[in-house]
């Protein structure tokens, strides 16, 4: 059943907001995971839930731990020197980046000339642990863990005709001529610098502990620091949030990457009808017609979730792409876990012709449902999980995908790893990933 409301997207997603119940203000575990602490910085403010997703989160050195053979490499350089050495475990590592869909773009975007970054940043790419990015352009969030020489930053932005200011105890680099992060300047584009080089932009930068937090949005950039610092609420001040954080993060396997999303942005049901749904009041029946194309109308029902984070995590040999749902009663949790593996299991991607659905494609697939309890925020999370085996690292045709003999000198590459969670998040931007569609 659909419950009434407005119907115009934005004032829906302003209700959605302030629905989500929110957590107290103390720290919800003694160690908690390196996403809980980066959460932390995104302020509990409009523009960190404008994009879709809202949050995108990559852990960098889990992506190369979590497939065997994957060299770490502690500099940019010394990738190079390997590929031109022609070593196999330079082009592992190159393949195995296939795998990384979420987290700062930033790297992508300036790798190809990241050797030239670090006198123009004071660090090297391979420096970033993990990524987590939060808004839309131009107001967009960007939060860096890593172990960073402060100095070797501050000195690099210094000799840019930056200037540094203590912000209550973070370290703000800023323009000294007091120009904003939001101005262009086409004549001094320098795509080496992946903090708004691109566009000539001399955007803000802060320094708190092990964070490297940036926007090209200055008020944003003062607001993560004040987050960051615990001065200013943060999204971790939502419970939802935090349980659906802590659900992902458990266990002793590898979370790889994870995607935060509105329901509003995931369903296959038509976003005013979406809006609908998420508000409180009386309820209304989900006729087809409300239905889009996509609906795969045979599912049983699916109880209307508070939001839905999708994952890939690494379990030994096994990897495993999860969708998880929060939910404020058990009994909706239990009914969600068991439904979405169910419509996991039977999802077939609108770009193929594959009568099979992605988890036959992958043998030794098995789906898993369960639930977790967070005490600290009185939440449950239906969690679906798609259990399938990692690729070997065994060479094939980059052409046909068949193995290749040791002694053949045609083309090869890797297969990539992480092709189910991908599958997925493609679908979702085709807003067609129909396991997500909520028929309450």
């Amino acid at each position: 059943m659909i419950r009434p409301g407005v119907s115009l997207l934005t004032a829906a997603l302003v209700c959605l907001l302030a629905w989500l119940p929110l957590a107290a203000q103390e720290t919800k575990t003694e160690e908690a995971h390196p996403l809980l602490e980066m959460m932390r910085a995104i302020p509990d403010v409009t523009e960190s839930y404008a994009g879709v997703p809202w949050f995108s989160y990559l852990d960098h050195r889990a992506l190369e731990q979590a497939r065997e053979g994957v060299p770490t490499y502690e500099r940019y350089a010394d990738l190079l020197a390997a590929r031109d050495a022609e070593d196999p475990a330079a082009n592992l590592w190159l393949a195995n980046t296939v795998r990384m869909t979420s987290g700062w773009e930033g790297m992508t975007r300036v790798f190809q000339r990241a050797q030239e970054m670090p006198p123009l940043v004071g660090f090297d790419l391979f420096d970033v642990d993990r990524s987590l990015v939060a808004g839309e352009p131009p107001s967009r969030i960007v939060v860096l863990q890593g172990d960073f020489d402060d100095d070797a930053i501050i000195d690099a932005f210094v000799a840019r005709d930056y200037e540094v200011v203590d912000a209550n105890g973070a370290t703000l680099l800023r323009s000294a001529d007091g120009g904003e992060g939001f101005r262009q300047d086409l004549r001094n584009r320098d795509p080496a610098n992946p903090f708004g080089g691109d566009l000539g932009r001399r955007e803000r930068i802060a320094l708190v502990e092990d964070l490297l937090l940036n926007s090209a949005d200055d008020a944003l950039v003062d607001a993560m620091i004040a987050s960051a610092l615990g001065e200013e609420r943060s999204v971790l001040d939502r419970d939802n949030f935090v349980a659906a954080a802590e659900a992902i993060t458990a266990g002793e396997g590898l979370l790889v990457q994870a995607q935060f999303f509105s329901p509003l942005d995931v369903g296959i049901l038509p976003p005013d009808v979406m809006a609908l749904m998420l508000q409180p009041g009386a309820t209304l029946e989900v006729t087809e017609d409300m239905l889009t194309p996509q609906a795969v109308r045979e599912f049983e029902p699916l109880p209307a979730y508070n939001l839905v984070v999708l994952a890939d995590r690494q379990e030994g040999e096994n990897q495993v792409a999860l969708a998880a749902m929060v939910y404020d009663e058990e009994a909706d949790a239990l009914a969600a876990a068991e439904e979405m593996t169910r419509r996991l299991a039977a999802f077939r991607h609108p770009q193929r012709d594959d009568p099979d659905s992605l988890m036959t494609l992958y043998g030794g697939a098995a789906g898993e449902p369960s639930v977790v309890y967070s005490e600290a925020t009185d939440r449950y999370v239906a969690l679906a999980s798609i259990v399938y085996p990692s690729p070997s690292n065994e060479r094939v045709s980059m052409l046909s995908g068949e193995p290749l003999a040791e002694d053949s000198d045609e083309p090869g590459t890797y297969a990539p790893a992480g092709r189910l969670f991908r599958d997925w998040i493609s679908a979702i931007y085709q807003r067609a990933f129909a396991p997500l569609a909520i028929t309450e």
